[in-house]
């Protein structure tokens, strides 16, 4: 009798430490939570996972990955996937308080990554900030950690140049209402033969059903030129759950869903000349190749006054630091005291005006140049790639191939036409959105 009862108080005490063990784990899991997960997060424990800062960085290969990709996003935003290292991450750009202490973007990785995470990022900012790069370094990043087995969304587009004429034309868009764009999602999830009148609160229960057990996220670009934007947001997010989620860029936002997350980006600050100097560095290491100039302005990188002049004609916005360094390149530093004071935008459209007015001086090579911004303007945001071919067959349309290197040269040194694979025989080029925007609006006026 005496060996069977400390047989049973050794396996008491053996019992009782695990239990206390386990209290206590789970006591210290508790405790570990912030107020934010307390309230939206289920019993399933966060996932641990780690980011590296190059985390997609590398471009996507769409012609073997189309089956995860929605075929519907245009040139435009497809470039962006395929191409590497377009988007540089600078420390104070991203502005996110939900991250805490952690960096911003790996958070947002994270969250996106995580089952109880937030369901809803919307990258806001003005113009040329580097929403749209930021959002395809996103979409790469989860990608590549197998993070999603679906990819759809579209980006806005309504009006279009008619390369012929040069005037803008009123495009059937992608989506124009509430029930076309949830019919155009239902197609790209495989659910087609809707009559035409369906209304969207029709389809949802199907694409949640659709979607049911995939980790699908749906991207919407430039939602702010959208009609309805804040009604389409509203009805979209019946779709997000654990599995589903959102990231969309805008200009504005007004988003007080408790699962949603607004990201800031802010403009290089005046007084950070080493953050300026690494942004220029990396431009110039990025583009030299279409426009060779830029690497003769490496040695004065080190001159913080011309550095910190330079953030303060374009008040750090990144896009506008690289046409007017481009424009640098062409002439001297002190082409700088030639910009007017203005507020981003005014100053992205006088650059955008003071270069169309450029070419029109520029006799039949610029002619044409602005004639292959007017094709790219019309056609960037349908699905196929604009290789150097394409555009040189534009030029042979027009009775101006004789013109078409010199038209590419200055498209290049003036920032105005972007290569996204300049390593490949034939390139992919693009236009920048707000270029676009400031065609269509020029060609209205």
């Amino acid at each position: 009798m005496g060996i069977i009862e400390a047989l049973i108080e050794i396996a008491v005490k053996v019992i009782s430490d695990v239990l206390s063990k386990i209290a206590g784990q789970a006591a210290e899991r508790a405790l570990s939570k912030t107020p934010q997960q307390a309230t939206t997060t289920t019993t399933t424990p966060l996932k641990e996972q780690t980011y590296a800062a190059t985390c997609g960085d590398k471009g996507l290969d769409l012609k073997r990955q189309r089956l995860f990709f929605s075929v519907t996003f245009g040139n435009y935003f497809a470039s962006l996937l395929e191409s590497s290292n377009t988007y540089l991450e600078m420390p104070g750009q991203i502005h996110c308080p939900a991250a805490g202490e952690s960096n911003p973007l790996e958070w947002i990785y994270g969250t996106l990554n995580d089952p109880q995470g937030f369901r809803i990022i919307a990258i806001t900012a003005g113009g040329g900030m580097g929403k749209t790069t930021l959002a395809a370094k996103i979409v790469r990043c989860l990608y590549q950690q197998n993070a999603v087995d679906l990819i759809l969304g579209d980006s806005a587009k309504r009006v279009e140049i008619d390369p012929a004429t040069g005037q803008p034309r009123t495009l059937q868009p992608g989506f124009q209402d509430l029930d076309s764009f949830f019919q155009r999602l239902a197609a790209q999830t495989g659910l087609t033969n809707y009559p035409a009148q369906t209304r969207w609160r029709t389809i949802i229960p199907d694409l949640q059903a659709r979607l049911a057990g995939q980790r699908a996220l749906i991207v919407l670009d430039n939602l702010d030129t959208v009609e309805q934007g804040s009604q389409l947001l509203k009805s979209i997010q019946e779709l997000t759950n654990r599995d589903v989620r959102i990231l969309l860029t805008t200009r504005e936002a007004n988003i007080s869903d408790r699962h949603a997350v607004v990201v800031n980006l802010n403009p290089i600050a005046r007084d950070n000349i080493p953050l300026a100097k690494s942004f220029v560095s990396w431009y110039i290491t990025r583009y030299q190749s279409q426009n060779t100039r830029l690497a003769d302005l490496k040695d004065s990188l080190d001159d913080k006054k011309l550095i910190g002049q330079l953030l303060a004609k374009t008040g750090g916005v990144p896009l506008i630091i690289q046409v007017v360094v481009s424009k640098i390149a062409m002439e001297k530093w002190s082409y700088l005291n030639q910009l007017p004071d203005l507020l981003p935008k005014e100053l992205l459209d006088f650059l955008y005006k003071e270069r169309w007015d450029e070419l029109s001086a520029r006799g039949e090579a610029g002619q044409l140049a602005q004639d292959l911004v007017w094709y790219l303007t019309t056609i960037q945001y349908e699905g196929p790639k604009i290789t150097s071919e394409a555009l040189r067959e534009q030029a042979r349309l027009r009775g101006k191939e004789t013109f078409f290197s010199d038209a590419m040269q200055m498209l290049g040194e003036n920032f105005l036409l972007i290569d996204r694979e300049p390593q490949s025989q034939y390139g992919n080029f693009t236009i920048f959105p707000s270029l676009r925007e400031f065609v269509v609006n020029a060609r209205k006026a």
